[in-house]
């Protein structure tokens, strides 16, 4: 990773991890907001997060300092994957430039070891949230915990730099392994990605985006 502009770059798919225009609220506004997360943490037991990339950690630490602040119900659980992870001091100097650099980021960096773990679990019993991350294809994610997804981010680098993480198959596999009504959201609104998820059974809506013009979110209902 090297930074352009003041922004993490990753060279192996020559994308930006995030917009410089306020990362935070980017994630917030897209997949908080995007899967309906502030109506649903009031009324919902149990929420499970399905992650495809969790890179730097935006979208994590932007959902642990946004629960930190508003009353939370739910029990939720953010299951990610990544194949390429980044250094921990990659990460630790990104989640500082975002403001996001708080005590459960330090207490994730002090598990942080991708070259000798698979995985890291890690508890957050203040805020009801635990994280289960593994270092593995993003195939791999359906896979990796046994209760349904109620929640999709979509989070990957372009689609066009990046299509493993945009495949019909991945969204096939979501589908098997998700909850009635899971919705999911995402920055992109490809076309082409707005056709492999409808075509996977998702109901697709665009909607404005944060600083792109449109984003994609939706949801699928299962069970009639």
């Amino acid at each position: 990773m090297i930074s352009k502009n003041g922004t993490p770059f990753c060279e192996k798919f020559q994308d930006y991890y995030f917009s410089k225009h306020d990362p935070v609220g980017e994630s917030k506004y897209v997949f908080i907001d995007g899967n309906r997360l502030p109506d649903r943490i009031l009324v919902e037991k149990t929420i499970h997060i399905a992650e495809t990339g969790f890179g730097l950690g935006r979208n994590f630490f932007t959902l642990v300092s946004w629960l930190k602040k508003n009353p939370n119900g739910a029990s939720i659980h953010f299951h990610s994957v990544d194949k390429y992870p980044p250094d921990p001091e990659q990460i630790r100097q990104a989640l500082k430039q975002i403001n996001l650099l708080h005590e459960e980021a330090e207490e994730f960096l002090s598990k942080y070891d991708p070259q000798n773990h698979k995985q890291i679990s890690l508890s957050l019993h203040k805020i009801k949230l635990t994280l289960n991350l593994h270092f593995a294809d993003v195939m791999t994610l359906p896979s990796i915990v046994e209760a349904p997804f109620n929640a999709i981010f979509l989070d990957g680098f372009t689609p066009s730099l990046n299509a493993e993480m945009w495949k019909d198959e991945l969204f096939d596999k979501l589908v098997e392994s998700s909850a009635d009504n899971v919705t999911f959201a995402t920055y992109s609104a490809s076309s082409e990605v707005r056709k492999s998820l409808s075509r996977a059974g998702f109901l697709v809506e665009k909607r404005p985006g944060f600083y792109k013009r449109e984003m994609l979110c939706g949801y699928l209902k299962k069970f009639n």
